[in-house]
């Protein structure tokens, strides 16, 4: 072969690595998708970390969320947050259940009315704001239930029946299960904005109010407000998460009629669209034996309270041990149809529960990577 064949091969080769490269640059440009399905975890094991440093576990200071499908728990502390702004079409507010926050109707819409006083009301006391100020008491040791959000039901009830109305002034109790101690009582106003709401908030004796507005982020639940730091993260967004573990106010067992602070709490992510089923542990069903064909016929509900403290047996004045209850296991189904199997008859400790799931099916998710 002369040279100048040799210098005419060379340019093709030249040409074709040119446009190799052109059209590998263009193939991993910003612009171009490539579609992976991502697979959902089969399961784990992990134990969830309620208590934030030495508390005792009986009054651990976080709230745990779990995202099933990545193995990923986020913990917050339970006091980050006052009120909870729900991001759905409606404009619906929430108090912090897992504090036991309480709040009285102070019967006026101006928030700069200094001749606040609460309606006489036979089913608890106080019933006046000196009383308030004096006792600065837990909210829940006389409340009823009309003094917190609902404490059972599903998303919709839930919604219908939270006890702050927009554009009422409300005397809030912040609640004592907490690290922090009493906290002052605050005064509150929540209004409508576009898109939002506009929240007003002091204590009981401040001559003025402080303002936030906050603008609805539908990646969330709620979007959320501290009278400490304005506006906070607490709830990881609404498709990332499927369990949270906390203390939370729900029925007092002896009458059902007025709320208390439970502990141990399992709640699902029931405003999320997460459902499960409390599962009957037989000789010939159980948590190890159970597969995606003995999910047929089983009835999945979107309810707060479905776990709940179901899952172990209460222990009187036991701070750190924890009795599974071991006649049952429950099928978690996400937002995206993933069936689990759960167990908790892993054990650990209160504060510090371990929970075991299992993927029962599959289901395709395609995500866009660039």
């Amino acid at each position: 072969m002369n040279e100048k064949q040799m210098r005419n091969i060379g340019k093709y080769v030249v040409g074709a690595v040119l446009c190799y490269l052109c059209f590998s640059f263009l193939g991993c440009s910003k612009d171009s998708y490539h579609f992976n399905d991502v697979a959902a975890s089969v399961g784990d094991t992990t134990t969830l970390l309620g208590v934030y440093n030495t508390e005792r576990g009986d009054s651990a200071y976080n709230s745990v969320f779990l995202h099933l499908s990545t193995n990923t728990q986020t913990t917050v502390l339970r006091t980050a947050w006052d009120l909870g702004l729900y991001s759905g079409a409606d404009n619906k507010v929430i108090i912090n259940h897992s504090t036991g926050a309480t709040v009285i109707d102070a019967g006026k819409t101006d928030w700069l009315d200094n001749s606040l006083t609460v309606d006489q009301d036979s089913t608890r006391s106080p019933t006046n704001i000196a009383t308030l100020l004096l006792n600065n008491s837990d909210g829940l040791t006389s409340a009823p239930l009309t003094a917190v959000d609902p404490v059972v039901g599903n998303s919709t009830t839930y919604l219908s029946g939270t006890v702050i109305k927009l554009g009422e002034v409300y005397i809030l109790n912040r609640g004592t299960m907490t690290n922090l101690g009493k906290r002052k009582w605050m005064k509150i106003k929540v209004t409508a904005i576009t898109n939002g709401y506009n929240v007003e908030y002091g204590a009981l004796s401040d001559p003025v109010s402080n303002t936030v507005q906050v603008v609805k982020n539908a990646s969330y639940n709620f979007n959320y407000i501290s009278f400490s730091s304005s506006t906070v993260t607490v709830e990881p967004g609404s498709a990332y998460w499927d369990l949270e573990y906390t203390t939370t106010t729900y029925l007092n067992p002896a009458d059902n009629t007025k709320p208390i602070g439970t502990t141990d709490f399992m709640m699902i992510n029931f405003m999320g669209g997460v459902t499960a089923a409390q599962v009957n542990a037989t000789s010939t069903l159980s948590y190890a034996n159970c597969k995606l064909q003995d999910t047929a016929g089983v009835t999945f509900l979107g309810t707060r309270d479905i776990i709940g403290t179901n899952w172990r047996a209460i222990v009187p004045n036991s701070p750190s041990y924890i009795n599974i209850n071991n006649n049952y296991f429950y099928m978690i189904k996400d937002k995206t149809g993933n069936i689990y199997k759960v167990s908790f008859a892993g054990g650990g400790s209160r504060g510090k529960p371990i929970i075991e799931y299992t993927l029962l099916n599959h289901i395709t998710v395609i995500h866009p990577v660039r």
